[in-house]
């Protein structure tokens, strides 16, 4: 991937809890900052919300088994990149 966010999914509909939220997930280099990640998923897939998209950010540390509870995670296909969660 040559692009700094790519989407990987454009939309998500939440489950339980979530469920009258909507998801998103990009693909981003870990150096991007947030606040870049945001711009640009907002920019690629725009929500129709005015807040737009923002990250949803996780450390569940008690369960350090679980990868799950922590977000971003690493990409598994480029150990340089993040999957970012966002919600609007």
């Amino acid at each position: 991937m040559s692009e700094d966010v790519v989407v990987t999914q454009p939309m998500l509909r939440g489950g339980g809890p979530l469920a009258t939220l909507l998801l998103m997930q990009v693909c981003a280099y870990s150096e991007i900052p947030p606040e870049r990640v945001e711009e640009r998923a907002n920019t690629l897939n725009p929500s129709g919300t005015s807040n737009g998209w923002h990250i949803v950010w996780a450390n569940d540390e008690s369960d350090p088994f679980n990868n799950s509870n922590k977000k971003p995670t690493p990409c598994a296909d480029d150990p340089a990149r993040l999957h970012y969660l966002l919600s609007c």
